[in-house]
């Protein structure tokens, strides 16, 4: 074979190898990523596709040429990616001699023009213009989390692989392609990493865009708390005249789905009861740390957060636990001084059927409505728990058909109903007694005792989110605590011990100020290793030494650590 029909070949070869690359997104056009690239175009195949092309260098040698296309952070390497996929491979000579002028892509028809870019080559304006197109499925676009809102032009390719809408809320799950986001270590033997993006559609009024960027600024505040519970803000950008915003996905379901699935079957970890109560308390804390919050407005006054749309929809589930959702759809609550901050809301049926009686009024609400809405999901979870996806289902179906003094059918599935005053519903009432009878987990009665404590109709009077996090953690490690009773069955000195254990740290009797005390004067990081006690003696049925106990229990006294009957093996 000729050198002319080698050179051609090898062309063809390097085009075809190139192409398999592509893929398309959901726009309907192609793009390669870079990591892909990288992949394919090693040190020796590039310089074996420079050898069998038989490159003519004026200047250097293919060695040297080789060292210039992979130099760290420059865009050489995806230039001669290009130039393979035009069939132009002879071009990269240019390297040797005006690398310089190619260090950013994409590249201007003047700064081709410039470096002589497809020189001495038949209809060199044609290629350059060519060029110009082709570039940009080489230089998909990049989301990070450490630039501000991000202007993408429409030129630019956004690499979604799939996309699937959430409801109508103008939220969707998102495939992004694997190189195609900053700091996030991609998953596993997936071709991308998924992310939830809300669309805030165009033809809005302008003063929205200040709306919009004032939304941005807490969703950045709620990242900074790093709670693992809340899901994490990534970025914004804006196309044409549309404003998205991404979310990182750790989630696998929301919770309305985690109601209807059946029990029989459980998902991850749900299959214990302690799986609920640890979720729960997680979702407390992130309600709490929220809550928290302290935003930053120049106009003198207290802004805190009010996520006012608390609802089984906007709760995520993975397999170990729940994550507070906000899409920026939430809202502040503003005073002054020592005053209350308190916000109008703008629509009336925010959160449905968890609304808070107050909602419905030409009245200010307070964060204690995210506290109602709560009390509303607690309920449904402790129903799930006992009676699975049928229970939650039989609930929801008294609530609506609960009927007024006057004989009318409710037909909502409030928790609450206005019948010439605002109370609880009875349907409500009667199924927390229900549950409470013959529970067939046995802190049923507490958590419905903490739901009846946040669904407080005086708003004054409902349990603060600082409050009834204290308190489910405490029962989150009681419920551990007791499905480790669970794995001793028969009476001996293991279960003597652990009972004693439990017994000294309040956890064999309800929840009260006195019984949460000792749980609750743990720190954080005796906290953990509690927990790890006790999901080591449930996992593996290893009981803790003296010393471990004693380490996270300075607090006990000498009388109480004397109870605790643990050898020092």
């Amino acid at each position: 074979m000729n050198t002319s029909a080698t050179k051609k070949q090898c062309r063809e070869n390097s085009f075809w190898n190139i192409q398999a690359l592509e893929q398309n997104a959901i726009s309907q056009r192609g793009f390669f990523d870079p990591a892909s690239i990288a992949r394919f175009l090693t040190r020796e195949k590039i310089h074996k596709i420079l050898v069998d092309c038989n490159i003519s260098l004026p200047v250097t040698d293919v060695h040297s040429l080789v060292n210039y296309i992979l130099t760290p952070n420059k865009p050489y390497l995806t230039f001669f990616a290009i130039l393979l996929h035009m069939r132009c491979v002879e071009s990269v000579c240019i390297f040797s001699l005006y690398r310089q002028r190619l260090d950013r892509l994409p590249l201007s028809l003047d700064a081709l023009d410039e470096a002589g870019v497809f020189g001495g080559m038949r209809r060199p304006d044609v290629l350059r213009r060519h060029f110009l197109e082709v570039q940009h499925k080489f230089i998909p676009h990049v989301f990070s989390s450490t630039r501000p809102v991000e202007i993408i032009d429409t030129e630019t390719v956004v690499p979604f692989l799939s996309q699937v809408p959430l409801g109508n809320s103008g939220v969707f799950r998102t495939e992004v392609s694997s190189s195609a986001h900053e700091n996030l270590k991609p998953q596993p033997n997936k071709d991308g990493r998924t992310f939830l993006i809300r669309r805030i559609y165009p033809n809005q009024p302008e003063e929205k865009e200040e709306s919009n960027i004032e939304e941005l600024g807490k969703l950045k505040r709620l990242r900074e708390l790093q709670n693992p519970n809340i899901t994490p803000f990534f970025c914004a950008y804006i196309q044409g005249t549309e404003w998205n915003i991404m979310f990182n996905s750790v989630e696998d379901m929301n919770l309305e789905q985690l109601l209807n699935w059946d029990n029989k079957a459980p998902f991850g970890n749900f299959k214990h009861n302690f799986a609920f109560y640890s979720a729960l308390h997680g979702l407390s804390s992130a309600l709490k740390d929220a809550h928290g919050l302290v935003l930053t407005r120049e106009d003198g006054y207290s802004h805190k957060y009010l996520r006012g749309d608390i609802r089984p929809a906007n709760i995520f589930v993975n397999k170990d636990t729940f994550l507070l959702a906000d899409f920026g759809f939430s809202t502040e609550v503003v005073g002054k001084g020592n005053s209350v901050c308190e916000t109008y809301l703008i629509s009336e049926d925010r959160g449905t059927d968890y609304q808070a009686p107050e909602c419905n009024q030409a009245v200010p609400v307070t964060q204690s409505i995210d506290i109602w809405a709560f009390g509303c999901i607690f309920a449904e979870i402790a129903t799930y728990i006992e009676r699975g996806k049928e229970g939650v289902a039989e609930f929801r179906s008294k609530r609506f058909n609960e009927t007024t003094s006057s004989g009318k059918k409710c037909q909502n599935q409030f928790f609450w109903l206005d019948d010439k005053k605002k109370m609880l519903k009875k349907s409500v009432l009667l199924h927390f007694e229900a549950l409470s009878k013959a529970p067939r987990d046995k802190q049923t009665p507490e958590i419905l005792e903490l739901a009846k404590a946040m669904l407080q109709i005086d708003v004054k009077s409902r349990i603060s989110a600082a409050s009834f996090c204290e308190r489910m953690f405490f029962l989150s490690v009681k419920s551990l605590f007791n499905a480790v009773l669970g794995k001793f069955r028969q009476p001996g000195a293991e279960k003597r011990t652990i009972e004693t254990w439990g017994d000294v740290l309040g956890l064999t009797k309800p929840w009260s100020l006195a019984s949460g005390a000792r749980i609750n004067a743990l720190g954080m990081p005796c906290r953990q290793k509690l927990l790890q006690i006790f999901q080591g003696l449930h996992d593996k049925g290893k009981l803790p030494t003296r010393e471990e106990l004693i380490a996270i229990c300075g607090f006990l006294t000498a009388g109480e650590r004397a109870r605790v009957p643990i050898s020092a093996k």
